[in-house]
C-alpha cells in the first residue's frame, strides 16, 4: 500500500500546485538594469562579478536572472513520473513502504539538501559560535521553508504530522516541538557557517562537486574566492531566497521604476523582507529588501541614486501586539499580512543607510533554555534545538553481523565473571534448605567442595550466552525496525512504541532461546549434579541428556528421534522466562537511558559519561526484569532437576508449577530472588556496558549509524 499511497497523494498534490499560494500576489521577474551607488550595487552583486560604467561614468549593474530550476508544470511532470514508477515497483514487488517520499527534504531549492554520514562522535551536534545569525532570524527561516518549500513542505506534513497524528495531543506537540527545533537548528548550523564563510563548517561529510554552471547566488559566491562582509553575504542569501521563493521566482534585485514591474508587498516576497528585517540594521541587505517591498528609484541632495520602500510610511504602527494563535500553534504558519518590513529611517540624506524593522512591533528576544553544553533556544517563533535533525541510518546484514559479535563478546564475558553468583543462585532454588543465604550458600560451597566449585558449569555457560548475544541483540534491533517500517504504518508504530519494543524483545528472545536451551540443561546439570557431569564436559553431558529416555507430551517422535527430546524439555518454560526477561529487559533500558538523558542531557556529550549511562540503565533494567521473570526462571529450575515426573512421564511446565504451588506456595515461585536481582542487576548492566564497547570499536554505535541533516548553501 505504501508506494501507491504515496504516489498518489503525489500526483495529487502536485498536480494542483502553483508557484505562488492562493491569496497572495505574484511579483514579476526582478530583473533588470538600473544606476545606483556604486557601493550599493557592489554589494548587491554576486561576488567576483565586475563593476561596469556607462559611457558618463555612471555605474551600472546588470543583474543575472537566476536559475529557477524546475517550473510548476515539469515538477509536475516529473513527480508524475516518479508516481508512476511507484505504481508500477508495488506492482511487481508487492506491499511495502517507501523509503523517501517523491519530495522530501532532500529536495530543498534553498541548497544542496542531504543526511549524511557524521564525521564521529557527540562534538559534531555542536553548532558553530553565534556570531551572525540570530536565533530568531533561524526559526522564522525554518519556517518559510515549511511554508513555501515543496520538499520541505511535503516532509513536514506527509513524514513528522502524520507521524505523529495518533499520539495524544500533548505528546504530538512535544515530538513535533522537537522536530521542528531540530530543523530550525539544521538551518542555522547551514546559515551560520555560510555567513562566517566557513565553507568546512559542517555536521557531515561534503559530498560531490559544486555545480559548473551558473547556479544559485550561494554557488556563484563561492567560486571566486573574494573576501566579502556578513552584509555581502546576507544579500546573496536574501537574493537567493528571492529567486527560489519570490512571486515571480526570476530573482535578484527590482528592476526600473514603474509599479507595474515592482513586486507587490505581500506574499512570499513580503515574508523574505520580514525575515531579513530581524536582522541587525548593519547586516540587513537594504536594497533587496527595498525591491522585494516595492522600491523605487528617487534622488536625493546629492544627485545620487538610493532607494526608498515606497508607500511604506502608512503602513507604520506603533504598540505591541500579540502573535495570532495560528503563529503559536501550527510551525508553517507565518505573520500575516498586517505585519510588513517598514525603514526606519526615511532620510533625505543618500549617504545615510536604510534599516528596516517590523510593524506592528515584535519581541525579537530569544533565551536560553535546558543546562550546560545542551542548551536549546526559545524564541517568539518557536524552539531552535540544541542538535540538529537527524535520521537513523538503514542497517544492512554487516551491521547486524557486527551487533550480534558486540552481543556475543558483551553476554559471555559478563556471564563469565558472574559464574560464581550464578552456580550460588542455583544451588539456593535447587537445595533451598542447605544454604542461607548468598554468602552462605558461596562460603559453603568453597568450603565443601573447594573455590573451583564457584565455576562449575563455565563451558556451558560460555557457549551459551555466545549463542544469546550473537542472536538476541541483532534480532531485536530487526524486528524493531522491521516491525516500525514494513508491518505497521509509521503513525501505527510511533503510538504504539512500548508495544513494538515488547514485542520485538518477545521476538528476539524466541529465536534466543532455541539455542540456549539445550546449554541452559546442560548447566544445570553440571552445578546441580557436578561429580555426575563435571567429568564428562560440555560435548558429554550433552550427549548423556540427549540419551535419557522422555516420553513427555513435549516429545512428538521428531525431536526424540534426532535425540533432542530431553535437551529441549526446558523450552517451554526457558522461553517463557526469556520472553518476559527479554521484552522488559531491553524496553526498561531504553526507557531508563531516555529518563537519565532527558535529566542530564550533557551526559550524551562524551563517550565515558555515555558508557556510564548504559551501565546504570542496564543495572536498572537488570532488576527489573528479574522479578518479572522469576517465577518462570524458578519452575525452569525445578523441572530441569526433575528428570521423571508423575506417572513416569518427563515434568512439563505447568504440572512443575502446580507441584511449587502446592508445596511452598507462591513464595516458591520467588524462591531466590534476592540473589537473581543481584545477578541480574551485574549481568545486564555488564551485557549493555560491553555492548557499547564493542559497537564503538566496530563502528556501529548509534552515533555511527546516524545521519545529520545539512543544507550546503
Amino acid at each position: 500500500m505504501g508506494p501507491l499511497f504515496v504516489a498518489f497523494v503525489a500526483s495529487a498534490v502536485l498536480a494542483d500546485a502553483s508557484p505562488a499560494p492562493p491569496g497572495f500576489a505574484s511579483a514579476p521577474s526582478l530583473t533588470g538594469r538600473r544606476r545606483r551607488g556604486r557601493a550599493a550595487i557592489a554589494a548587491s552583486l554576486p561576488i567576483g562579478q565586475p563593476l561596469r560604467e556607462d559611457g558618463d561614468g555612471e555605474v551600472l549593474a546588470e543583474v543575472p536572472k537566476a536559475a529557477t530550476g524546475l517550473t510548476a508544470q515539469s515538477r509536475r511532470e516529473a513527480l508524475s513520473t516518479i508516481a508512476g514508477a511507484a505504481v508500477a515497483s508495488s506492482m511487481l514487488l508487492g506491499t511495502g513502504s517507501l523509503s523517501a517520499n517523491a519530495a522530501g527534504l532532500e529536495d530543498l531549492d534553498l541548497g544542496r539538501a542531504t543526511f549524511a554520514d557524521r564525521k564521529g562522535g557527540a562534538a559534531l551536534f555542536a553548532p558553530p559560535a553565534a556570531r551572525f545569525v540570530p536565533p530568531t532570524f533561524a526559526v522564522y527561516a525554518a519556517r518559510f521553508l515549511l511554508r513555501y518549500d515543496s520538499g520541505a513542505s511535503t516532509w513536514w506534513q506527509d513524514e513528522v504530522l502524520a507521524r505523529y497524528s495518533l499520539l495524544p495531543e500533548e505528546e504530538m506537540e512535544r515530538r513535533t516541538s522537537d522536530t521542528f527545533g531540530r530543523f530550525a537548528r539544521s538551518v542555522y548550523i547551514s546559515l551560520e557557517a555560510y555567513v562566517q564563510g566557513d565553507r568546512d563548517n559542517f555536521a557531515v561529510d561534503p559530498k560531490g562537486e559544486e555545480d559548473e554552471g551558473g547556479g544559485s547566488s550561494f554557488r556563484r559566491s563561492r567560486k571566486s574566492g573574494v573576501s566579502v562582509s556578513v552584509q555581502d553575504r546576507y544579500s546573496i542569501v536574501a537574493r537567493t531566497f528571492s529567486e527560489r521563493y519570490g512571486g515571480g521566482r526570476g530573482g535578484g534585485v527590482a528592476s526600473g521604476g514603474n509599479s507595474e514591474s515592482t513586486a507587490g508587498a505581500d506574499g512570499a516576497d513580503l515574508q523574505i523582507a520580514v525575515l531579513f528585517a530581524m536582522l541587525p540594521p548593519q547586516y540587513q541587505p537594504t536594497l533587496v529588501m527595498a525591491s522585494l517591498l516595492g522600491g523605487v528609484a528617487d534622488t536625493g541632495q546629492a544627485g545620487k541614486p538610493f532607494l526608498l520602500p515606497r508607500g511604506m510610511g502608512g503602513k507604520r504602527r506603533y504598540g505591541n501586539m500579540d502573535l495570532p494563535e495560528s503563529v503559536k500553534t501550527d510551525y508553517a504558519t507565518l505573520l500575516p499580512s498586517i505585519y510588513g518590513a517598514i525603514p526606519t529611517v526615511e532620510s533625505t540624506d543618500p549617504g545615510s543607510p536604510i534599516a528596516y524593522t517590523i510593524s506592528p512591533p515584535l519581541n525579537l528576544m530569544s533565551s536560553t533554555v535546558g543546562p550546560g553544553g545542551a542548551a536549546g533556544v526559545s524564541t517568539p517563533f518557536g524552539p531552535l534545538a540544541s542538535n540538529p535533525l537527524t535520521r537513523d541510518k538503514v542497517a544492512g546484514p554487516a551491521t547486524y553481523g557486527l551487533f550480534g559479535l558486540s552481543g556475543a563478546a558483551g553476554c559471555a564475558l559478563t556471564h563469565t565473571i558472574v559464574v560464581p553468583l550464578d552456580v550460588v543462585k542455583t544451588r539456593l532454588q535447587t537445595d533451598p534448605e542447605r544454604y542461607d543465604g548468598i554468602l552462605d550458600g558461596a562460603s559453603t560451597i568453597a568450603r565443601e567442595e573447594g573455590p573451583a566449585a564457584l565455576f562449575l558449569g563455565l563451558q556451558p555457560t560460555v557457549a551459551g550466552y555466545f549463542w544469546y548475544g550473537v542472536s538476541v541483540y541483532p534480532s531485536y534491533s530487526f524486528f524493531k525496525y522491521a516491525l516500525s517500517t514494513w508491518i505497521f504504518a509509521p503513525e501505527v508504530a510511533v503510538a504504539n512504541a512500548v508495544a513494538i519494543s515488547v514485542l520485538a524483545g518477545a521476538m528476539s528472545a524466541v529465536l534466543a532461546s532455541l539455542g540456549l536451551t539445550p546449554l541452559e540443561a546442560a548447566r544445570i546439570r553440571t552445578v546441580a549434579e557436578p561429580e555426575t557431569y563435571v567429568p564428562l564436559g560440555l560435548s558429554g553431558t550433552l550427549a548423556a541428556i540427549s540419551s535419557e529416555d522422555d516420553d513427555s507430551p513435549f516429545n512428538d517422535g521428531l525431536l526424540r528421534s534426532f535425540g533432542l527430546a530431553t535437551l529441549y524439555a526446558g523450552l517451554p518454560s526457558l522461553m517463557a522466562r526469556q520472553v518476559l526477561f527479554g521484552s522488559v529487559k531491553f524496553l526498561s533500558y531504553e526507557r531508563f537511558g531516555d529518563a537519565i538523558y532527558s535529566i542530564w542531557p550533557f551526559l550524551k556529550d562524551g563517550s565515558t559519561t555515555a558508557l556510564l549511562v548504559s551501565l546504570v540503565a542496564g543495572g536498572l533494567a537488570g532488576s527489573l526484569s528479574s522479578v518479572v521473570s522469576q517465577p518462570a526462571d524458578s519452575v525452569l529450575t525445578y523441572v530441569s532437576k526433575q528428570p521423571v515426573g508423575e506417572g513416569g512421564r518427563r515434568m512439563g511446565v505447568l504440572e512443575g508449577s502446580r507441584i511449587m504451588l502446592s508445596e511452598g506456595g507462591v513464595p516458591a515461585l520467588f524462591r531466590g530472588l534476592g540473589s537473581r536481582c543481584l545477578w541480574a542487576s551485574s549481568i545486564i548492566a555488564g551485557q549493555f556496558f560491553l555492548y557499547d564497547i564493542f559497537r564503538g570499536a566496530f563502528q556501529v554505535t548509534p552515533d555511527d549509524l546516524t545521519q545529520v541533516f545539512t543544507i550546503r548553501l
